[in-house]
């Protein structure tokens, strides 16, 4: 089934560019692999497992579970734990808060232990945690549990010491309360670029997909790209750009956008151009 959601247009002074990037931590690269290639050991000094908890609990319950951490060096590493908060802008960019700061968080469900420990080279640590859902709790939330590592000098020198972090990411639903549901709410063109804007309007997270399409007046694909897996977090919107890497003649197209958010239908949007 397909839902059609016929787009009024957006003018192209709407449209904001999104190659906003974040730089330094590392942490912020396992947001889209959850792997860390080799030359990144030498400053994080760590690996963790898993990447990521997604739980579902009844109100008034708590949870249990542990992280494994591991020691790819030859020093010994100091280890703190901190609590945060995660959230994205419209076009995708990460955001790490204190918590309390995202309206969604469990940051502050969150018990670890040990919150600081060493671990020796080569060695394994188990961490554990326990988070809880208060008494009236729906949808789900999110919190982010970051481990920071520091290499302990052998001997003491004036020198700068270099720590990594990894964050390990809690999604906690209350059960029996999420809610799939979504919208495309915009779809606008601007010299050589789409935007598509959806709208998680449930309580749950989206993973999205987005296929493009521009057909000239013959009915014929000229272009089309896809997005994939897209995370977008409850109650939010996620802007998705499409740049358009071919030179169309002038004339006038049709462009055709689909986004698959995990329900039972899709959306389409339409909305028809004239390139002069």
């Amino acid at each position: 089934m397909i839902l059609q959601a016929h787009i009024t247009p957006i003018c192209s002074t709407d449209y904001t560019p999104n190659n906003v990037k974040r730089g330094g931590i590392l942490k912020k690269l396992l947001l889209i692999t959850f792997l860390l290639p080799s030359w990144l050991f030498a400053q994080v000094g760590f690996l963790l497992s898993p990447p990521k908890f997604e739980l579902t609990v009844f109100p008034r319950q708590s949870v249990n579970k542990t992280i494994d951490i591991r020691n790819v060096t030859g020093d010994t590493l100091y280890i703190k734990t901190i609590l945060e908060d995660f959230f994205m802008t419209p076009f995708g960019k990460p955001q790490f808060k204190p918590p309390g700061v995202y309206p969604y968080s469990c940051s502050n469900w969150i018990q670890v232990n040990p919150v600081n420990f060493t671990i020796l080279p080569h060695q394994k640590k188990i961490v554990r945690f326990t988070v809880s859902l208060p008494d009236g709790s729906d949808g789900e939330y999110l919190g982010v549990i970051t481990f920071k590592s520091m290499k302990l000098p052998k001997k003491w020198a004036p020198t700068i010491i270099i720590s990594g972090e990894i964050s390990v990411f809690i999604y906690l639903t209350s059960a029996n309360t999420g809610i799939l549901e979504g919208d495309m709410e915009g779809l606008s063109f601007s010299q050589d670029t789409i935007s598509v804007t959806y709208h998680n309007k449930g309580n749950i997270h989206n993973r999205v997909d987005c296929n493009v399409e521009i057909k000239n007046s013959s009915g014929k694909i000229v272009w089309k790209s896809e997005q994939k897996h897209k995370l977008v977090l409850r109650n939010s919107e996620r802007i998705l750009t499409f740049l358009i890497n071919k030179k169309l003649r002038k004339g006038i197209y049709n462009i055709f956008a689909t986004i698959d958010y995990g329900g039972k239908e899709l959306i389409q949007g339409e909305r028809k151009i004239h390139l002069r």
